[in-house]
């Protein structure tokens, strides 16, 4: 059977079936009704499932690295300051 997804078709968006406490990815990703997505199931069966979109964990990941870097350079700014006042 196949299992529809109405969100716009991208290679990124992932499958992962959920049966009696086993994780099986779903390979076989298709374009459906020419904009969504599509996954072919091989066995039938009551399955609980999780979709996610790949490359939302890089966007995320960036946002750590941007704040990471915004607060060294905010500390190492805020350094500066403090050691110019100890001089004057």
């Amino acid at each position: 059977a196949f299992v529809f997804f109405k969100e716009a078709y991208h290679p990124g968006w992932k499958l992962m079936l959920i049966k009696e406490n086993t994780l099986i990815e779903q390979k076989k990703h298709f374009l459906a009704n020419l904009y969504g997505n599509a996954w072919w199931v091989n066995e039938a069966g009551e399955y609980k499932f999780k979709i996610e979109f790949e490359p939302q964990s890089k966007v995320i990941l960036g946002l750590y690295l941007a704040l990471f870097g915004g607060g060294i350079f905010i500390s190492l700014m805020i350094f500066q300051k403090f050691k110019k006042y100890e001089r004057n």
